[in-house]
């Protein structure tokens, strides 16, 4: 996908990213990796809260948005992305959010519970899941254009 800094992430591989820098802070902080890890499998539940979103990445088109006319579709959301990593580390990961009632917001859950995080707490929405339209500068920056949908739709149930 271009030069090394120029690179698109799987959603896998951001998770995978996620593990290491895990254990960089761990040796940062002289903190045991095993010990944090260990912590995580026996803490009862971490619950992600936010968004869950489509990254639409452009492909061949440098950092300009205005340019590209492909695009690939990925999974994305910070909090997302935590809850996979927590679940990989054999933590019990739960995202709480707000997806559309449509074919992305399907597509999403899916990929959450392919990566065994819990989403009874997440919500379906009449409005669009939310998208965010990305590109990637030679150096490895990103630029962003979000469509905020379903993402700012979650309700507090009590």
């Amino acid at each position: 996908m271009g030069k090394e800094g120029n690179r698109q992430f799987r959603f896998d591989e951001i998770n995978s990213i996620i593990l290491h820098m895990l254990q960089y802070a761990c040796k940062a902080l002289n903190f045991d990796y095993f010990r944090a890890n260990y912590y995580i499998q026996i803490m009862k539940t971490i619950y992600c809260i936010g968004e869950l979103l489509i990254d639409f990445v452009a492909i061949k088109q440098g950092n300009d948005l205005s340019k590209a006319k492909e695009f690939t579709k990925k999974a994305g959301g910070a909090p997302a992305n935590v809850a996979c990593a927590i679940s990989k580390l054999g933590g019990k990961g739960q995202f709480i959010g707000a997806v559309g009632n449509d074919p992305f917001g399907t597509y999403l859950l899916n990929v959450l519970k392919e990566n065994r995080v819990d989403i009874s707490l997440a919500q379906r929405s009449k409005t669009f899941t939310t998208m965010a339209f990305v590109s990637l500068a030679e150096d490895g920056e990103r630029d962003f254009v979000f469509s905020r949908g379903a993402d700012k739709k979650i309700e507090i149930r009590l």
